[in-house]
């Protein structure tokens, strides 16, 4: 999942250095894999920390350290602790990677758009709606949208679906200046 954020990190920082997106295929598949792990992580954000106890595992044998641990989980390898417990997120990482993979999939195959707000700013979701991926209060990524400046109405109505699709919240630099959201909720 670092290895996501990262690449879109850099996709990211071109486009505010430049104030545009690549028409690269490396650009778009790696903006399309960030947009699938916030979905990933939004739909499972609430799974167990629990670890699970493995019966017929000896505690105390091949006891790693801390940073053991971390090298081993760089490499992407799985490790039982001493006490013979699995930790519970590696096994969430497992249902989350799974999770990538389905929404990125499930995602239209064409390329992402810049889009600009000129009259108000976009508001970010707790989840992902409508293929839209803030980046600034001004600028949004969204699939299948050409690159260019938004109107204050389309702007309202992104920002209503965002607002609709989200399950706890959506923040903003400043929600007044987010047409399309409910005033009543902005009390």
């Amino acid at each position: 999942m670092k290895a996501i954020e990262d690449r879109f990190q850099e996709v990211a920082n071109r486009i505010l250095s430049s104030g545009r997106l690549s028409s690269s295929n490396q650009d778009s598949e790696a903006v399309a894999e960030f947009y699938s792990l916030w979905q990933a992580r939004a739909e499972h954000r609430y799974l167990s920390e629990q670890d699970i106890k493995l019966e017929g595992v000896v505690p105390g044998r091949n006891v790693l350290s801390m940073d053991e641990r971390e090298r081993l989980e760089k490499c992407g390898a799985f490790v039982i602790l001493g006490d013979g417990t699995f930790p519970m997120r590696d096994a969430n990482s497992i249902i989350v990677t799974f999770s990538i993979y389905k929404h990125k999939a499930e995602l239209p195959s064409e390329p992402w758009g810049l889009i600009e707000a000129c009259d108000g700013e976009f508001c970010v979701p707790d989840k992902p709606a409508d293929g839209v991926l803030p980046l600034t209060p001004s600028l949004a990524l969204r699939v299948g949208a050409p690159s260019g400046q938004i109107t204050r109405d389309g702007l309202a109505d992104l920002n209503r679906r965002m607002f609709v699709g989200a399950e706890e919240y959506v923040f903003a630099r400043d929600l007044a200046k987010c047409p399309g959201i409910p005033m009543a909720h902005l009390a």
